[in-house]
């Protein structure tokens, strides 16, 4: 069995979801990914923001709430944007404004708290600043502590190597309750009627109080969904004990075909208002690395590797979003390397795709908008849990040394096919419509 299948064998055999306080929250939900991602070995890795932003991102946040005393809402967005082009965009939602009707109001909340859009009707969730305190102060009550110290127990039995302590559970357990009830005073404040958010699966606090006011959920897909990702997949496990949306909004059906969410999947489709033209003079015969953040180490290694051996061919280190406030110590890195070229967020993956034809990666939901392009896939096939669900595997190369991708380079004989569009479709704002107003 590999990580994903022991695991799953390991929680089903402790009954971890059935573990639920008295006020009804299903503990082991709460603490799934984390623990999965410590069972990975994958650590927690935070994007590196300057103090003076956190602090004023923290003063903007407090002095924020007091929008919503004045503003009239129908809908609340709440949204995480990224930078594209020197901006801040949260594309999902300005999809969703065009869909909606002139009557109703919707309002932009940014849980991200290095990031500032510009929306005309938005704030700032509290949510970052709640987490600050969890951090620094948590109760829990006595009943919640025997609850997840039997966890614990559980957890190290299994994994007895596993960096783990009973305090980092409390503290999940306390931020879900803080943040509870920031939301729950907020949907009564303003009576919602819907709420969207963009989460991948872990909005759990959102979603309770959302259901505990009688207001429906819908979550836009964020990134790839595959049957082993324990924040949306519940195979086998009762939906009555989990906070999940009534909605997941998918780029399309291809998605959710196979796995089990429990929540009402709809295709809507997503396409970027940027993504078809890109300014650079791109080489297309050069080399697109889409660089994995949790092993970000081998890809500067790689990029080093190609640029001695391919001189003569341009190479793409694209960057994670959550690297690009580090693209200054990349650039330094890579300073003698004339042809290794670092990208931030000046350009999406589906820009530089439809200029590039080769792509290297290991895990990405980038790597399908790569498929979908018509790109040539190298692939590094590590050791772990997750699979890609590729239609067909042509112009598709999974190498595991650095010899066998230099192979499989230097054979490859078409740069590009010309697929069927798979894992994006067209966003259909006629769908979407008849979905809100239900």
């Amino acid at each position: 069995m590999n990580k994903y299948e022991k695991f799953i064998e390991f929680e089903k055999n402790n009954s971890l979801f059935s573990f639920k306080t008295k006020d009804d929250i299903p503990i082991w939900q709460l603490l799934r990914y984390d623990i999965y991602n410590l069972v990975l070995e994958r650590k927690n890795i935070d994007r590196k923001v300057n103090i003076y932003i956190k602090v004023w991102s923290f003063i903007l946040a407090i002095l924020s709430q007091v929008k919503f005393l004045f503003y009239r809402i129908d809908y609340l967005y709440f949204g995480a944007s990224r930078v594209i082009n020197g901006a801040c965009v949260e594309l999902p939602y300005q999809k969703m404004m065009l869909a909606l009707d002139d009557d109703l109001s919707c309002v932009y909340v940014e849980t991200n708290f290095s990031s500032f859009p510009s929306y005309d009707k938005s704030a700032r969730s509290l949510v970052p600043l709640l987490k600050l305190i969890s951090h620094y102060f948590c109760y829990i009550k006595k009943d919640d502590k025997l609850l997840l110290n039997e966890i614990f127990k559980s957890i190290k039995l299994n994994y007895p190597n596993l960096e783990l302590s009973e305090m980092y559970l409390y503290q999940i357990l306390f931020l879900y309750k803080l943040e509870y009830k920031y939301y729950n005073i907020l949907f009564k404040l303003k009576k919602i009627k819907k709420v969207f958010f963009t989460k991948n699966g872990m909005a759990y606090s959102l979603i309770g109080a959302a259901r505990h006011n009688s207001i429906t959920t819908y979550e836009f897909q964020h990134g790839d969904i595959v049957f082993s990702d324990v924040s949306i997949s519940y195979e086998n496990i009762d939906s009555k004990n989990l906070l999940i949306p009534d909605f997941h909004l998918t780029y399309s059906n291809f998605w959710t075909k196979n796995i089990t969410t429990h929540s009402k999947c709809i295709e809507v489709g997503f396409n970027a208002n940027y993504n078809v033209s890109c300014d650079m003079d791109l080489n297309e015969k050069g080399f697109l690395l889409i660089v994995d953040l949790f092993d970000t180490d081998r890809y500067i290694d790689l990029a080093i590797k190609l640029s001695e051996r391919y001189a003569d061919t341009l190479i793409y280190f694209k960057l994670h979003p959550r690297q690009v406030n580090e693209r200054n110590r990349f650039q330094n890195l890579f300073s003698v390397y004339k042809n290794i070229i670092v990208i931030g967020t000046e350009f999406t993956v589906l820009q530089l795709c439809s200029k590039i034809d080769r792509v290297l990666g290991s895990y990405s939901t980038a790597l399908y908008e790569a498929y979908d392009e018509g790109c040539s896939l190298f692939l590094y096939k590590a050791v772990g849990d997750r699979e890609y669900v590729f239609p067909t595997t042509d112009n598709i190369v999974f190498y595991r040394s650095i010899e066998e991708l230099y192979r499989s380079i230097d054979s490859c004989q078409n740069a590009r096919l010309d697929r069927v569009r798979t894992f994006f479709k067209t966003f259909d704002i006629d769908k979407f419509k008849q979905i809100i107003s239900s």
